[in-house]
């Protein structure tokens, strides 16, 4: 027992000392988006709350009395501190509003109902029930409602970020040709794992209502309490790294809004893009993004963006590496390229991506790029006459 709880008390500690530096950096931060960085310290300042708590209830140095516990209520608030992050990390027009504070009532309701419980006595009608009298005190009872909602609060607000995902994908195409960096794969994997601990915790909750394992659940809730601290210290590495691709695309389409385009101009735009496309090629540019087509054609995002919709029915993104696989199939067929290897067509067709490239080949063609230039090569020497 002992050497857990140093375990538990080293995780505490050290997420309280990591925390407080990046409090600070995310504080005077020049880069990202600011409501995103804003929510990552609102964060942060929770996860010192939290462990400061855990800290005191591990080593005994306080809290002592039943009324403390109404401070651990708290936990309800990271559920929409992380779906807040989400929402700035991944809508252009987040904002900072009172109404979001309305997410956080759970928090001081939970607080408030505890409060109201006290003193302790078999007769609560909020106690959870106990299937096994050993393990099973009246506190860990009582709690129950508290832990439960905690971890249904996790699982809805792991799903309603999860929800953003899909929305913000395809807004980013829009305007990069290239996604993997902006993709936010890595907070779809956080997510994730917040969304398993929330399914979890329920049934551990259930596991002591409905088998009396209460020991086991008070293990479970010591480990899950060290996983919550590095989970989220790593979610706050991660976020501070991320580019903003959302705030860049809402700043290109902001100063670049125009009229609404004219059939003719729409026709125009629509030949001119043809032609630099076939000319200049600008889809071998990796990362090529659409305010850089926009600038060479000398037009506005908007109208271009507009352009691209209506006469390609495409987004830019798909748009772009259509191209880009139309390039990757002629120098897979050119038998004077047989030198190059597939990943290195990959980045000369503007692909910045392997897996990516592979991706959208196999889509396209219903092969794979090495499976295409096998059958290239078979049918060029199978007909070399007519391929001359």
């Amino acid at each position: 027992m002992e050497f857990s709880v140093s375990i538990l008390t080293i995780v505490f500690i050290g997420g309280i000392s990591a925390a407080l530096p990046l409090i600070f950096i995310l504080n005077v931060a020049y880069w990202g988006i600011r409501t995103a960085n804003t929510a990552l310290m609102a964060i942060l300042i929770h996860l010192c709350f939290m462990s400061v708590l855990m800290l005191l209830i591990v080593e005994s140095w306080g809290g002592g009395h039943p009324a403390f516990l109404a401070l651990f209520d708290m936990q309800l608030c990271h559920g929409p501190l992380l779906y807040f992050y989400a929402k700035a990390l991944m809508e252009p027009n987040f904002r900072w509003r009172r109404g979001l504070l309305l997410h956080l009532l759970p928090a001081a309701a939970g607080a408030a109902i505890w409060l109201l419980q006290l003193p302790l006595t078999e007769n609560d009608w909020l106690l959870g029930p106990c299937a096994a009298d050993e393990g099973c005190n009246l506190y860990w009872r009582a709690r129950f409602l508290h832990k439960a909602s905690y971890a249904i609060s996790m699982v809805t607000y792991a799903m309603l970020a999860f929800s953003l995902l899909g929305p913000y994908r395809r807004y980013i195409k829009k305007s990069h040709s290239d996604i993997e960096g902006q993709s936010l794969v890595w907070l779809q994997v956080f997510l994730f794992f917040f969304l398993f601990s929330g399914i979890y915790s329920v049934g551990v909750e259930l596991g002591g209502v409905l088998w009396g394992q209460w020991a086991n659940a008070q293990l479970s809730a010591s480990i899950g309490n060290a996983a919550f601290v590095i989970l989220t210290m790593l979610l706050v590495m991660y976020g501070i790294r991320q580019p903003s691709a959302v705030q860049e695309e809402k700043e290109a389409s902001s100063t670049s809004q125009a009229g609404g385009v004219k059939d003719d101009d729409d026709k125009k735009i629509w030949q001119d893009l043809l032609t630099l496309m076939e000319g200049d090629k600008p889809y071998l540019e990796n990362g090529l993004k659409i305010t850089k087509l926009a600038q060479l054609m000398q037009v506005s995002v908007h109208d271009l963006s507009k352009t691209i919709n209506v006469c390609a029915g495409q987004n830019f993104y798909d748009f772009i590496n259509k191209y880009r696989i139309d390039e990757a199939v002629h120098l897979l067929g050119d038998t004077s390229k047989q030198y190059l290897s597939v990943t290195d067509i990959a980045y000369q067709s503007g692909f910045n991506s392997s897996s990516t490239f592979f991706g959208h080949f196999k889509k396209r063609l219903q092969l794979t790029p090495r499976q295409y230039r096998v059958q290239r090569a078979e049918e060029q020497s199978a007909f070399p006459a007519a391929e001359q």
